[in-house]
């Protein structure tokens, strides 16, 4: 295929069926010597209706002019080749495509919102890190929603129950679209790797494991506390004109009227009885979802039911606390702040297991996250994470000298007694232990009302929809893409649009990737605790994918720091497979053939 045939061809991908007008400029020997500032290519437009020839004396700045209008945006813009200077020899450009650009709808475009869309009155249930950004997402498209949440306003801070978040690449793309939130974020949080672990040999010193490298464009993570994302989030939502925040609101009842519409019952924390009504409802209350409870007993239809299916893991029915560690915890710290990547002061990731795989009830987890150094000044000394089966003796221990011993003996490479005050192990005690989601997912993550003309939508988002342990490290993340591809979804409705149709399309679109987020998350708790069998499979892949890149792939949790969609993550790891049992056939069948001649011929 020449040049001019594949230009011809890319273009008529992007514009179809329509005409296109060629304009050809040859060169001349004085545009090689540079003091004709033009140069050989070919303009393709679409031709005008009726088509045209182009003028001789037609101006060029007005030929080579870029499209503005987001309606016609069809393609991809490429450029032309930068001038070069004058007087300066340059080659002949084979092809050069003007294409106009493609839109970005969650830039300064703003496509219309449907009316019954606006008219809906979405109605958010959790003023979680997920509720919150969503709200944030819609207002900035001037929708109207109501943010109801059981908590009061200002969270009170809990120190053995106060977990980091890890905002990966992916939550960050979402956050992008809320500048200012990601930019305070950014200065309170510490930027890290989750692929990189620290773990103590019996000698004193450090062994680095490196699970994978960013890929090209990525960023590190981000550890905020829990606590500060949420207030600081919650901060935003208050600033924000278009939502309606009602805290310390309890969703007591959920009710069908004969139209169609749901009718959300409140309570408020003083007894206060009162009522909402909304066609769209966005279901962001965690794990033990509200809204799917009251559900149940009401006539909603949906794919497969809204019940929940769980996946066993080893992590399932752990309990954690976070134990405060003196900042002597750091004077062995490896020097692995060399990348670039990373900014001075951030600390990795630092891993204390003593596991039984065949008694878990047994086994003692402490898992040191990444914190900036504001932070922990802020709270005079290191987080660390404590997790254990319910059954755990730790949890029934009352006092301080007692736990710290128990410390030495599961956990002698942390030093207990040398970062462990019993002040803090006192603090640490005397708090409740938080349950550890499981690996699950809600079987249908969308719903609609049976009766009336006009039919509601029901959406569930973030640990609704679907939960991780902490050793996956995509709760939050994953949540974060929820409501980003429920804000794409929505812009791509049309005036038509209505909330069933909205909450119908969001299912189609958002399950494949659910599905493979489910496969992704149960493979990454195996390789946190792999068996022997598990272990040599995740060897193999890793160094066959050193050997043929290309055609072999690393294992899928090494992968998410290359792709961004983890339906490609698990293309890949499904077509690795597939080469092995090939390429294992291959070699049985090489040495068995041999083996089957020999003995014939004897």
């Amino acid at each position: 295929m020449s040049s001019m045939d594949l230009g011809t061809d890319i273009v008529s991908r992007c514009y179809g069926p329509k005409k296109l007008t060629f304009q050809y400029r040859p060169f001349s020997k004085s545009s090689l010597l540079g003091t004709v500032p033009r140069q050989s290519r070919v303009l393709l437009h679409p031709a005008p209706d009726p088509p045209r020839s182009p003028s001789p004396s037609r101006d060029r700045s007005s030929s080579n002019a870029r499209p503005t209008s987001p309606s016609d945006s069809l393609c991809p813009y490429l450029p032309p080749p930068p001038q070069p200077p004058a007087l300066a020899l340059r080659p002949p450009s084979a092809l050069a495509l003007r294409l106009p650009p493609r839109p970005n709808p969650l830039s300064s475009y703003r496509p219309p919102i449907a009316p019954s869309i606006i008219n809906a009155n979405p109605t958010i249930i959790g003023a979680g890190p997920i509720g919150c950004v969503l709200a944030l997402l819609l207002q900035q498209h001037n929708i109207p929603v109501t943010l109801i949440d059981c908590s009061p306003r200002h969270l009170s801070f809990q120190a053995p129950r106060a977990y980091s978040f890890g905002i990966n690449n992916r939550g960050q793309e979402v956050l992008s679209l809320l500048p200012a939130l990601l930019q305070r974020f950014e200065s309170i949080g510490a930027r890290s790797s989750p692929l990189r672990r620290h773990f103590r040999q019996p000698d004193g010193s450090w062994r680095i494991t490196t699970l994978g490298k960013l890929g090209s464009g990525k960023k590190p993570s981000i550890s905020v506390l829990r606590h500060t994302f949420v207030s600081m989030c919650r901060d935003e939502v208050d600033a924000a004109s278009t939502v309606t925040s009602m805290f310390d609101t309890t969703l007591d009842g959920i009710e069908v009227d004969a139209d169609g519409q749901l009718q959300l019952q409140l309570k408020s924390a003083s007894g206060r009885i009162s009522s909402i009504n909304t066609r769209l409802l966005l279901a962001c209350d965690g794990v033990r979802s509200q809204c799917a409870r009251l559900l149940q007993n009401v006539p909603v239809q949906s794919s497969r039911g809204l019940e929940r299916q769980s996946v066993r893991t080893y992590a399932q029915n752990l309990q954690a606390k976070m134990l405060l560690l003196s900042p002597d915890f750091y004077k062995s710290e490896p020097n692995s702040n060399n990348d670039d990547q990373y900014a001075p002061g951030d600390c990795m990731m630092y891993t204390f297991h003593k596991i039984y795989p065949k008694r878990m009830e047994q086994s003692l987890l402490l898992d040191v996250f990444p914190q900036s150094q504001q932070v922990m000044k802020q709270q005079g000394g290191v987080r660390a994470a404590v997790r254990a089966h319910p059954s755990h003796v730790i949890w029934r221990l009352n006092d301080a000298k007692t736990a710290i011993d128990l410390f030495e003996k599961e956990l002698p490479l942390l030093r207990p007694r040398e970062v462990i005050g019993e002040e803090e192990m006192s603090s640490f005690l005397s708090v409740k232990p938080l349950n550890i989601p499981s690996v699950a997912r809600r079987n249908s993550i969308s719903a609609t009302t049976q009766q009336g003309a006009e039919p509601s939508g029901i959406i569930f988002l973030g640990d609704s929809a679907h939960s991780f342990p902490p050793d996956v490290g995509e709760g939050l993340n994953a949540g974060l893409q929820d409501a980003l591809v429920f804000l794409k979804t929505l812009l791509q409705g049309g005036v038509d649009d209505t909330p069933s149709q909205l909450a119908s399309r969001y299912e189609r679109v958002r399950e494949p990737e659910t599905s493979a987020l489910m496969r992704f998350a149960q493979r990454s708790v195996i390789a946190s605790v792999p068996s022997r069998l598990d272990a040599f499979n995740m060897t193999l892949r890793s160094v066959l994918a050193n050997w043929f890149p290309g055609l072999f792939y690393a294992p899928a949790v090494f992968l998410r720091s290359v792709f961004d969609s983890y339906e490609e993550i698990m293309q890949r790891a499904d077509q690795t497979t597939v080469r092995l049992y090939i390429a294992i056939g291959l070699l049985v069948v090489g040495i068995s053939v041999p083996i089957v001649l020999l003995v014939a011929a004897m």
